[in-house]
């Protein structure tokens, strides 16, 4: 009878050290999880040339404001949901190419974000960018005359337009693609700020976006003498009544 006693308290001491071991781990567990000392601190973006920067952040945040498995906190270090945010951005913002998230010592969550760059113009009822896989991402400038396009030099014909969209007739202008040709312009570099025309003589053009000065400033400066085009590092021609140039460093 004794012996039987002497295990029957062996047993009960037995499932109390479990009991207290499986309480321990939990309480680890939850350390682990919810401690302050793992909690990402901040949000920043860095890379982004057309993006909303601020929206992106907020949404972010959000992003780490919610739990998975109704337990596990997206605002953890280590367990951030990085493939999740990710696939966020890249379905939410269409102006990102590539986008790769990690967290820093500081437990900062770094996004570096790739824009799209903007091959030209797409028109309807409203004027967006669309980059060299043909993908409208986010929109442009209202346009005065003709509409500016991408667009580069073939050997067989003054201008190749290079179709990467389906387009309506606004998208291009025959007249100004003609006249861009005529003028020996090889390139131009559709940007947020401006449009940069590369002439076959060696300088640059910064044009605004309307269509109908650029053409009159170009034709200007056409009629001036080769030895003054053939010197010339760029010209602007932005404003209305006045054109601005710089001469090559000798």
């Amino acid at each position: 009878m004794v012996v039987k006693s002497l295990t029957r308290r062996e047993r009960r001491r037995k499932k109390l050290l479990l009991y207290v071991a499986v309480v321990f781990c939990i309480a680890i567990f939850f350390y682990l999880i919810y401690s302050s000392l793992f909690k990402i601190a901040d949000v920043e973006v860095t890379g982004a040339k057309h993006t909303d920067i601020v929206a992106l952040k907020n949404d972010v945040q959000g992003i780490l404001q919610g739990n998975r498995f109704l337990i596990i906190p997206n605002w953890h270090t280590f367990l951030y949901p990085k493939g999740n945010i990710e696939e966020y951005i890249l379905k939410t913002y269409p102006s990102v190419e590539t986008v790769d998230v990690g967290v820093s010592v500081k437990k900062v969550v770094k996004i570096e974000i790739k824009d799209r760059l903007p091959l030209g113009v797409w028109c309807g009822d409203e004027c967006y960018f669309y980059d060299d896989e043909g993908i409208i991402f986010k929109k442009s400038f209202k346009y005065t005359g003709p509409i500016f396009t991408a667009w580069e030099r073939n050997p067989k014909t003054s201008v190749s337009f290079l179709e990467k969209v389906s387009c309506e007739d606004l998208c291009t202008n025959l007249v100004f693609s003609k006249f861009l040709g005529d003028n020996q312009i090889e390139r131009a570099v559709i940007s947020e700020e401006m449009v940069e025309f590369y002439s076959a003589n060696g300088y640059m053009i910064k044009a605004g976006f309307n269509a109908s000065t650029t053409m009159s400033h170009i034709r200007t400066i056409g009629e001036q003498k080769p030895d003054f085009l053939n010197g010339l590092e760029y010209v602007d021609v932005r404003f209305p009544t006045k054109i601005f140039y710089k001469e090559k460093a000798i």
